[in-house]
């Protein structure tokens, strides 16, 4: 059996009856739909600290933030809130709280996600039996598509151009393709089906039956289940750490988060958390898991302890690094090899430190009142150089192979093709391919990559 997790949990005071969470493309803050508030709560990530409230919004059901993949701009300082008090999405400029934007969509919109590129927001209309497609851009809606018998909860598929969309009422999910807007396929088998989440490999949709105390497992390619993993009772939300390693169910029926191991399909921990949980996400480090506690007016924080992330960055230091564990309050110094780092926020259970300028592996350690922590290796990369690209030219839709030749690109995670991200496929150090996404708008845009030692320049 494959080992738990050690988890410390910390609770923190939002507004009324909390539903949908998300976080921020960084992951330093936190948003918290308090649906019976008209709230909005921002959660300071390291700190564990509500640093504001926005609103009023009449009855936010859900809150999305653009993914982290999005290269900064405008997009990716908006917010989209799903008001089902209003039946419109309000839309949040997350530096000042402002609304800049309301949007007009279908009767009782339940949850919203954002496309992996930003253009697109997507909306379940849990009263109208429809999914709004909102341009990000214009921030009106493109078209309505018609699914199952109230939609819950919605997720992208970053590369198979597929969104997915749980029916609770027909014990199915809608497969909706990205490019045409239309619903391509439906899986059943499911049971009052709720919280939806891809897995990072996105070979896998994990989704929780609501009726049968359970989570299904999808193939993403055949859209057949092929597994199914008992859970707690009335399983809502699903979050998978960034990872993949572990799956993080909230039972609302049970005030209980099911721990899942995605390799055995198991689950190896079983968390109490607040009264009736409700939406659940992951940090983009993996180390906390955020639950909304809707009877309890609380979000539960889960901490996966003993642990750094990243643990990489550039040698030019400035990486946001959390280290978890125990005992951690009142850390006074954090230390990578002999170079002191900037500490940014302190819990009990992490520590959040900003690396020094570095080379080679530093050993990060915590002094804390009760003595020095055990080490942790953290490893400094060089910055990488782009020497071309073939072919020059694609589709404004997108969907040709480009080969991308370097130096330094083994750690690649991102290709940006001006603003808009696509995920590499590495063939050696030297050479990735990638699936040019949509663009824009007709043009010229620089291509860049981002590695562990930093994003390179432009090539064009």
């Amino acid at each position: 059996m494959a080992a738990a997790p050690a988890l410390g949990v910390l609770m923190v005071p939002v507004g009324h009856a909390p539903k949908g969470v998300a976080v921020g493309p960084t992951g330093r803050r936190a948003y918290v739909a308090n649906s019976g508030s008209g709230t909005v709560s921002v959660i300071d990530t390291g700190s564990l600290t509500v640093t504001t409230a926005f609103g009023p919004v009449a009855a936010p059901a859900a809150v999305a933030s653009v993914p982290e993949s999005v290269a900064p701009g405008v997009l990716d300082a908006l917010l989209y809130v799903a008001d089902s008090g209003s039946d419109t999405v309000t839309v949040v400029d997350r530096t000042s709280y402002q609304t800049v934007g309301s949007v007009a969509v279908g009767v009782d919109p339940f949850a919203v996600v954002v496309g992996p590129n930003g253009l697109r927001a997507y909306v379940t209309n849990s009263g109208s039996d429809t999914v709004s497609v909102i341009d990000t851009l214009t921030n009106t809606v493109q078209t309505t598509i018609s699914v199952g018998h109230k939609p819950a909860d919605i997720a992208v598929h970053p590369d198979a151009f597929e969104v997915y969309v749980a029916n609770q009422q027909s014990d199915s999910v809608s497969v909706i393709d990205r490019i045409t807007d239309t619903v391509t396929t439906t899986i059943t088998g499911l049971s009052a089906p709720t919280g939806l989440a891809v897995t990072p490999d996105r070979t896998q949709l994990y989704v929780a039956n609501g009726a049968s105390n359970s989570v299904a497992v999808v193939d993403t390619a055949s859209h057949a289940v092929v597994a199914t993993i008992p859970v707690g009772t009335r399983p809502w939300g699903v979050a998978i750490a960034p990872d993949g390693r572990r799956a993080y169910v909230t039972n609302n029926g049970s005030d209980t988060v099911s721990v899942v191991d995605t390799a055995t399909r198991t689950v190896v921990a079983t968390q109490a958390v607040g009264r009736q949980p409700t939406g659940v996400t992951a940090a983009p480090t993996g180390l906390q898991v955020i639950v909304a506690n809707s009877a309890s007016d609380t979000v539960s924080v889960l901490h996966v302890l003993n642990a750094m992330s990243p643990n990489r960055g550039p040698m030019t230091g400035g990486t946001t690094v959390t280290i978890t564990g125990t005992n951690l309050a009142g850390a006074t110094r954090v230390m990578f090899g002999s170079v002191p780092g900037t500490i940014l926020a302190n819990t009990a259970y992490q520590v959040v430190a900003a690396s020094p300028p570095g080379a080679g592996v530093a050993q990060v350690t915590i002094t804390t009142p009760g003595g020095t922590s055990n080490p942790k290796p953290f490893f400094y990369y060089p910055g990488g150089d782009l020497h071309g690209l073939q072919p020059l030219s694609g589709s404004v839709t997108g969907g040709n192979s480009v080969t991308i030749s370097g130096d330094g690109l083994d750690t690649a995670s991102r290709v940006y093709f001006g603003s808009i991200p696509a995920v590499p496929r590495m063939i050696t150090s030297e050479e990735m391919e990638v699936v040019a996404p949509p663009a824009i708008e007709a043009g010229m845009v620089p291509v860049s990559v981002t590695t562990a030692g930093g994003t390179t320049a432009g090539l064009a």
